[in-house]
């Protein structure tokens, strides 16, 4: 998410499809990601994808990124207190 925070241009096309993929991705690379939580993600998934797709910006797509970041920042730095 740095990288793309870094390379990709805020006014880059994107679609809400898009963010829900990187979303996914993300979740599913999480060591504590189980068969449970698959469930879930396939609800959300269905959920997002009965809605018309949308276009959006990396400008719309990399705060979220950024909010993701930090949340794990500060959920790091409260394990460590």
């Amino acid at each position: 998410m740095r990288t793309a925070s870094l390379l990709i241009h805020p006014d880059t096309p994107a679609t809400f499809r898009e963010l829900m993929s990187l979303l996914t991705q993300l979740i599913r690379m999480n060591p504590s990601f189980t068969e449970q939580h698959q469930g879930a993600l396939d609800k959300a998934l269905a959920e997002a994808s009965a809605v018309d797709d949308f276009q959006l910006t990396f400008g719309t797509l990399l705060p979220i990124c950024r909010k993701l970041l930090d949340a794990k920042k500060d959920a790091e730095s409260g394990i460590r207190q």
